[in-house]
């Protein structure tokens, strides 16, 4: 197993402290494994008398937890059998819970309860969580592996093979498991982005035109290294035979951000470090950029420059005009 080191290191002050820890991420990106992780530091360097509470709200025997109020009154059962011990409660994909933003709210102003939660869509933090836990949660975003986890999990490899391999399949941990064979890891990673697309996107925000929306996140993964604008893909999908409205492709670009397949950061001007207001730059994540590798031809250094230019995946860029 690849020990997280770099967000352990980010978690471990937080540790005991009246905020809630929010890991989220990529789907498959490692949260859980992550979670589990910090259970042992915890465990083993920080709290050897701490008591754990762990609910997994994607696995089907956990369902009854889905329905409002039973989590939190089974956390406050489980929290006053170990009084006056502290009881560290970890909850996988919170967002299941129905008004789990009230739930996560009143565990966390229990005295003896250090709550950590998971999710895979940024709404986690964007919607009513940030209104109730005003500077009362911290967020850890879980990305695939960096390429120095990468070699830890193939250690036998020398460096020139390992980045070869990186660039071709990505550092999403699971193919740790399945070593890396190219066939089985590239299934992995087509059906990995169509439970993304499908899950994510399509069914949370109810879109009819799906054919639509691939081109759209198509064109991004297609433009790595590149700034490019929603008029440019208006004109693309123009070429393609459909039509958009400016408002439907900066939504798509805005739900492929919520599930963490692209980042933005504002773009900065070289004179003054100026903020661009208009511009954004998405950084795209290590699972686009391992179904894009496939596209490059291995001459093409200029390609595989613009893939890599982040130390966890592509880079691409768009603007609002």
């Amino acid at each position: 197993m690849v020990i997280r080191r770099d967000f352990l290191q980010k978690i471990r002050p937080f540790v005991g402290l009246d905020v809630v820890k929010v890991a989220t991420g990529i789907r498959r990106s490692g949260k859980s494994i992550f979670m589990q992780q910090v259970r042992d530091m915890i465990a083993s360097e920080i709290d050897p008398q701490g008591k754990f509470v762990c609910v997994n709200l994607e696995e089907e025997e956990n369902g009854h937890f889905l329905a409002k109020g039973v989590l939190h009154d089974h956390v406050l059962k489980e929290a006053k059998k170990n009084m006056p011990s502290k009881t560290y409660v970890f909850l996988d994909e919170v967002s299941e819970v129905e008004e789990w933003e009230k739930t996560v709210n009143s565990l966390r102003v229990k005295k003896n309860i250090d709550l950590y939660i998971t999710g895979s869509n940024s709404k986690l933090l964007a919607g009513e969580l940030s209104t109730y836990l005003t500077g009362r949660y911290v967020e850890i975003r879980v990305t695939p592996f960096s390429f120095r986890e990468f070699r830890e999990a193939r250690p036998q490899e020398d460096v020139a093979a390992a980045f070869d391999a990186y660039l071709e399949f990505g550092g999403m941990p699971f193919l740790s498991h399945i070593g890396y064979l190219p066939e089985p890891s590239r299934g992995y990673l087509v059906d990995l982005y169509s439970s993304i697309m499908m899950k994510d996107i399509v069914r949370r925000h109810k879109i009819r035109d799906v054919d639509l929306l691939s081109r759209v996140i198509g064109y991004v993964m297609s433009e790595t290294g590149h700034v490019f604008s929603a008029a440019s893909i208006l004109r693309y999908l123009k070429h393609e035979h459909r039509s958009a409205s400016f408002d439907t492709v900066m939504n798509y670009l805005r739900f492929g951000e919520e599930t963490f397949l692209f980042s933005s950061a504002k773009r900065e001007d070289l004179m003054g470090r100026r903020r661009r207001a208009n511009t954004s730059f998405p950084r795209s994540w290590q699972f686009p950029a391992s179904l894009q590798s496939r596209k490059i031809k291995n001459n093409d250094r200029n390609s595989i420059g613009r893939l890599y230019r982040g130390e966890r995946g592509c880079a691409v860029g768009y603007q609002r005009c």
